[in-house]
């Protein structure tokens, strides 16, 4: 027998070279996230907010009834909250409060390029129509009116003259382009600086219909020193981040203007927060659900709901956990036995234990399989003893398979036999990348594999030639899992390319490189790549 037997997995991988762009999934979290209006049947809303973070939704929204006059008086028994169509059990109301009768000082800092393409023509007409209602809408409040483009321009000071202020709009002319830093910080007429003439709490309210790039971290700065609030109309677009954020971190909040049908709610809305109302809030904890993607529906009195979607970025999915996380029984005698324990373990809510597998005759659950469902608690243990009666030195793999409504099969991993003895039956298996999978170069691919332990050791070579030539990719991996980084330096564009996984035996079968310090280290030291380390320690 070679001593070196090999087992190895190849898979067909493509690389295409890639030049400009950014080809790699993105997974974006809806952090905030402002939604336009939204008619019920019996009342009408703006929806101001929605904050998901640390598995806690809060949206902020004003509730209208037909006539667009303000609901204060709301009770939590009148609203439901589900999350993909199941009841959230409970939730937190926080009333609105109404806004004040003190005047603002508006500034309205409107970019010249509205419209400039052919394709966004109708933009300035919707900008500028929206800007005069707004105008009827702060008749208490003083009013001013700056363009920009790469300079800006005063079409109108601070005036409680409404028919002053509506002329002012017909000197609106459309540019060509603009420069967001100089609409706030341009030497002539920055928004910025021109708030030190309000005469009242300053406020900026931002009306474009493009994003560009922009130095928001200045620009928040600056207001903040300057207490200016700064509010953002985005016409017939969609907002970036950016615009969220500056908005957002001082103190304002930002809409998207697509016609007519938005511009009462969207009045109502700004004057209500610039006027220092508050909007009333409702909160609560994200279900324990498998799916990152959330269909929310809050329904008001049994008649009118309210729509939207959100993405949680670490969800509390419904698990189990085990310890150990797998089983290693190592070496024992042919026609003896060896128990361990397995603690099944409930995560983030309660969770039925379906049945348990085990697919091997060598291993035997001996104590706790299951006869019948059972509901295991959240965060408590139930206790399986397993046991391994070999019939020869051979290593034996198996995996132990848990059944329950959690979100994923449960999967455990158990070995058993002498380390110097390879399997009589092969389990490696190589999961990802599969067949025919395409990678751009500069990628990164997760390889990974089943069939060992986590701490099982093997190789990882890979070939461009179809398997005339072979490169080493790694030695001694661990965890079933690689990431390979595809080095522009190091790749060529192939369409005849494979991996190879190789565990050698005798020497690491089922085997685990670990090496330990008797002492704590007080050194460390890697490599370029960052591949190997060296660690020491003061013990002699």
């Amino acid at each position: 027998m070679n001593p070196l037997t090999k087992k190895f997995v190849n898979f067909v991988l493509c690389i295409r070279n890639f030049f400009g762009g950014n080809v790699s999934k993105t997974f974006i979290s809806l952090s905030l996230l402002f939604i336009l209006f939204v008619s019920f049947g019996y009342s009408k809303t703006q929806l101001l907010d929605v904050n998901t973070k640390q598995n806690q939704t809060s949206i902020h929204f004003l509730l209208f009834d037909t006539s667009f006059n303000f609901q204060f008086n709301l009770q939590k028994n009148n609203f439901k909250v589900f999350e993909n169509f199941v009841a959230v059990p409970d939730f937190s109301l926080t009333p609105p409060v109404p806004p004040n009768d003190n005047p603002a000082s508006i500034l309205f800092l409107y970019d010249l390029s509205i419209g400039n393409l052919t394709e966004t023509e109708q933009n300035q007409t919707l900008a500028t129509n929206l800007i005069k209602y707004l105008g009827k809408e702060f008749q208490k409040d003083e009013k001013a009116l700056l363009g920009f483009e790469m300079e800006n321009y005063l079409l109108c000071n601070y005036t409680t003259d409404l028919s002053k202020f509506n002329s002012a709009l017909q000197l609106i002319q459309t540019k060509p382009s603009s420069n967001f830093d100089s609409a706030f910080f341009c030497f002539n007429f920055g928004a910025l600086e021109f708030q030190k003439n309000a005469k009242y709490p300053p406020v900026v309210i931002l009306i474009l219909d493009k994003n560009r790039d922009f130095d928001v971290e200045s620009i928040i700065q600056s207001a903040t020193n300057k207490n200016i609030r700064i509010f953002v109309i985005m016409v017939n677009n969609k907002i970036s981040d950016k615009l969220k954020d500056l908005a957002r971190k001082t103190n304002g909040s930002y809409f998207e203007f697509y016609n007519a049908t938005d511009s009462i709610s969207i009045f109502k809305a700004l004057s209500f927060i610039i006027h220092n109302g508050s909007p009333a809030i409702i909160t609560w904890d994200n279900l324990p659900l498998c799916s990152k993607e959330r269909n929310v529906e809050v329904i008001y009195k049994n008649q009118d709901t309210l729509r939207f979607s959100i993405v949680l970025e670490n969800p509390n999915f419904p698990q189990i956990s085990t310890v150990p996380p797998f089983l290693r029984f190592s070496s024992v005698i042919p026609g003896l036995s060896r128990d361990l324990d397995l603690i099944i373990i409930a995560r983030n809510r309660d969770i039925q234990l379906d049945s348990i597998k085990l697919n091997d005759p060598h291993f035997q659950i001996v104590s706790g399989n299951l006869s019948s469902p059972i509901v295991l608690p959240k965060d408590s243990g139930y206790k399986l003893t397993i046991r391994f009666t070999p019939t020869d030195s051979s290593i034996v793999f198996d995996t132990l398979v848990i059944f329950s409504d959690a979100c994923n099969i449960r999967k455990i991993n158990i070995t058993g036999g002498f380390p110097n003895k390879k399997p009589r039956e092969r389990t490696l298996n190589l999961l990802f990348p599969r067949c025919n999978d395409k990678f751009f170069i500069g990628d990164t691919i997760r390889i990974r594999w089943e069939g060992l332990l986590p701490a099982d050791v093997v190789q990882l070579q890979y070939s461009t030639d179809n398997g005339n030539t072979w490169d080493t990719l790694a030695f001694n991996v661990l965890g079933l899992e690689y990431r390979w980084w595809l080095d522009p330096a190091k790749l060529q564009e192939s369409d005849s390319c494979l991996i190879r996984i190789i565990q050698i035996w005798p020497n690491n079968a089922g085997e685990t490189i670990e090496l330990r310090h008797p002492s704590s280290v007080n050194c460390t030291n890697f490599n370029r790549d960052a591949s190997l380390v060296a660690t020491a320690t003061n013990h002699p």
